[in-house]
């Protein structure tokens, strides 16, 4: 049994309702308990989120000294990506998925990425009923990169319930990954928005995959120390794909402007509306009781449109252009980080 709004939902109707989804058979009273249950979430993850910070201030975590350069952020997953992932995985049901609602912790260094990790499976998370999250199991795509490239670590905990009984349970997603990493995760996410790739579940154009795969193999030839000449093949490949499709000169001509971002203060979610057309971005903030409905209001109204909707938490305003660069267009750390080995950096 699972609530949404103070009301008992049978885990029987999430899957009833996951279904209807892969079918295309949806409703749209459907979509509002999704966006409920979706926002049910953001409870515990601000709670989640709270505690990252205190632990990454706790000088019993052995960090770089770089500890201001640390980003924290959370978000509620888009209803287009929840609707993509049950198709994708039509065994899949709502009540199961575990990253409706997720933080991210972005960190200078490899080493603090380990120290992290272990450190909140081993030490923090580690204990039932001692906390308010329980360590539930890890992927480790540094150690072992995705085929696409990718690399972090995802950790999944589980809620127990401690100050919010009817939320026992609940599943939250937390990515640890490095600035490198972070800055080449979110250039792929930049390509499949003005380019309608669809890189980051797997397909898109087979340059831009093998673009993509071997940039992060150059990163993690950088963040390892290793010497870069075991992969001068991988380089001149790079070199190849970057003059034939201009690929570092299209991620550095693109900006997203947005004035008065820092002026918004207070409580609760900023829902943002990425015009990549207009070149602009909008957005309104929302108390934290109304996130379920104007998400999905604005979900639905721009659901044929080309601008994404997206919705993160207004205590991450400061670093919000580092902690989501995609969203600005912003790719010039990548852009500098790869140009500065292919002897392409295309400002």
């Amino acid at each position: 049994m699972v609530y949404i709004n103070d009301k008992e939902v049978s885990k029987k109707e999430l899957n009833r309702i996951s279904k209807r989804i892969v079918e295309n058979a949806e409703t749209i009273e459907d979509l509002q308990k999704l966006s409920d249950f979706r926002a049910e979430h953001s409870k515990i993850i601000k709670s989640f989120v709270w505690s990252l910070r205190s632990i990454i201030n706790n000088k019993k975590i052995k960090l770089s000294n770089n500890r201001n350069s640390i980003i924290i952020s959370q978000r509620l997953k888009r209803l287009p990506s929840i609707i993509g992932k049950l198709k994708r995985f039509p065994e899949l049901r709502l009540g199961r998925m575990q990253d409706l609602a997720g933080a991210r912790i972005i960190l200078p260094n490899i080493k603090d990425t380990e120290e992290v990790a272990n450190y909140l499976k081993n030490k923090v998370y580690k204990q039932k009923d001692k906390n308010n999250f329980l360590f539930i199991r890890e992927k480790n795509y540094i150690l072992e990169p995705k085929e696409d490239g990718y690399r972090s670590i995802h950790q999944i905990f589980k809620y127990q319930g401690k100050k919010e009984k009817r939320l026992e349970g609940y599943q939250i997603e937390l990515q640890i990954r490095t600035k490198l990493q972070h800055q080449w995760a979110t250039s792929v996410e930049i390509i499949d928005s003005i380019k309608q790739q669809s890189l980051k579940t797997g397909g898109g154009d087979i340059y831009y995959r093998e673009f993509f795969k071997l940039s992060s193999k150059l990163i993690e030839y950088i963040e390892l120390n290793k010497d870069i000449s075991e992969i001068s093949k991988e380089l001149d490949r790079l070199r190849e794909l970057n003059r034939e499709f201009n690929i570092l000169k299209t991620l550095s001509s693109l900006r997203v402007i947005t004035k008065r971002l820092e002026e918004i203060t207070g409580e609760g979610y900023l829902i943002l509306i990425l015009d990549y057309k207009g070149n602009s971005i909008r957005y309104i903030q929302v108390p934290e009781e109304n996130i379920s409905r104007d998400y999905l209001m604005y979900e639905r109204e721009y659901k044929e449109d080309t601008n994404n909707v997206v919705s993160v938490s207004v205590e991450n305003l400061k670093n919000l252009r580092k902690a989501y660069p995609n969203y600005f267009l912003d790719a010039r750390e990548f852009v500098t980080t790869i140009g500065k080995y292919i002897n392409n950096t295309e400002e």
